[in-house]
């Protein structure tokens, strides 16, 4: 067996050393009721006992001992040593040997030579170690093994650290991909030196890429703030209406589809004349909300027209009775001419008397229908084009909602005198 060992003899020297195992992560698994046996895991969640395991020596088969390190021993020329160390495992559990530990030592070593695992560093010093304490120092491997413990601990000492990569987001399920590696969850990655890109993306999220030099041991920390993919409102509603969406103005309309931002908003849609539409919606990312902004005639708009209405048939009227006194003049003024050249008849002075009355009255009911109409037609219009269609955001509080309100107001009043009548109109906003 132990000339089977020998050519797996690594031929490199260095000044002998002691070196100290490196500390690693150990679990503990339960092999007996009194007896718990200790468990290293590498890097690629491979568990490893830290004293090989044995059968009890009445259960040993040196041939079947001997097959499976051949098979090892063939591993290990391939350059399969993972393998490798499993089949020595398993030959030492059935014909432990000093020269199958020492094998063990020497594909732990070429898998830490070759990865840079931690754990497998120390698993080639526990097991050079062992072989030494079983073997001596008169062991047909000592000299090897002291050899190999040094250069092991020299090799160690000059690593370079790893050139890693913390990738983070606030983002949940947010994942990343590094050059053309495959898609993993942010976190830490060990790369090459040299230049990278980093695309970092997540459910609903718009992919970030960056590229970047990251120098040979460097440890560089990326922070990714990812932005909602955004989605889409669609609304409908009185044509040319002005439209605002959380204070921003847009295109009139019909708006048959705008790209907003994902989550909350606030949508209000005015046009004079139609009550305010106003609503507040949570738009989740690549969703479209579709809005019926349709309302019903203002009650300002109401009543302008009906003033319009009003105050334009009180026109008409003021019109007409300035006709009709018109008319009445016309033949008091005959009258009077007749006068002039001779004697009225009573029946002639009775009726030139009547028509002075009936043009004075006449008069003076055009004069107050003209302007009560006028009054009223001024206070349409300016009800039809001085009307508030803003809507207030949802941050102004109820007092300002409610003073803004009670400014707006409307007063009308006619006046009347011997001499003069008319109207006054108010308008306050």
């Amino acid at each position: 067996m132990n000339a089977v060992a020998l050519l797996l003899t690594l031929s490199l020297f260095a000044p002998e050393s002691s070196p100290a195992p490196l500390p690693t992560e150990t679990e503990t698994e339960t092999e007996t009721v009194e007896a718990r046996t200790a468990f290293i895991k590498d890097a690629r969640g491979h568990r490893y006992r830290s004293e090989p395991e044995t059968l009890p020596e009445e259960q040993w088969n040196e041939v079947e001992a001997d097959r499976l390190f051949e098979e090892g021993r063939t591993a290990y020329g391939e350059g399969r040593y993972r393998d490798a160390i499993e089949l020595f495992e398993l030959s030492y559990r059935v014909g432990p040997s000093d020269g199958t530990i020492y094998s063990m030592g020497q594909a732990h070593a070429e898998v830490y030579e070759a990865d840079a695992d931690q754990a497998h560093y120390q698993l080639a010093v526990m097991r050079y170690d062992a072989y030494l304490v079983l073997a001596g120092a008169g062991g047909y491997f000592a000299t090897a093994a002291s050899a190999n413990l040094s250069r092991l601990s020299a090799l160690r000492a000059s690593e370079v650290p790893p050139t890693r990569l913390i990738v983070s987001s606030a983002v949940e399920a947010a994942w990343m991909r590094v050059d053309r590696r495959p898609q993993t969850q942010v976190g830490a990655i060990d790369i090459d030196p040299g230049h990278h890109s980093i695309l970092v993306g997540a459910p609903g999220h718009i992919a970030q890429e960056r590229s970047l030099e990251v120098e040979e041991g460097q440890r560089l920390a990326l922070s990714f703030e990812l932005d909602m993919l955004p989605g889409r409102l669609s609304i409908r509603g009185p044509t040319n209406a002005r439209i605002e969406i959380d204070g921003q103005s847009y295109p009139q309309l019909p708006l048959e589809s705008v790209e907003v931002s994902a989550g909350p908003h606030f949508v209000a849609v005015t046009k004079r004349g139609r009550l305010p539409y106003a609503q507040s919606v949570v738009l989740h990312p690549e969703e479209t909300i579709e809005l019926d902004a349709t309302t019903r005639t203002s009650t300002q708009r109401v009543l302008a027209l009906s003033l319009l209405g009003v105050g334009g048939c009180g026109v008409a009227v003021g019109a007409l009775t300035v006709g009709l006194a018109i008319s009445r003049q016309g033949r008091a003024q005959e009258l009077n001419e007749k006068r002039g050249e001779s004697v009225l008849s009573t029946e002639e002075y009775d009726r030139y008397e009547d028509l002075v009355q009936q043009r004075d009255r006449l008069r003076t009911t055009a004069i107050v229908t003209g302007a009560a109409g006028g009054a009223l037609l001024i206070t349409g219009v300016l009800l039809t084009f001085v009307e508030r269609t803003r809507v207030d955001s949802p941050t102004l509080d109820r007092q300002t909602l409610s003073s803004r309100r009670s400014a707006r107001q409307v007063n009308v009043a006619p006046v009347i005198s011997s001499q003069y009548a008319g109207g006054t109109a108010k308008v306050a906003f």
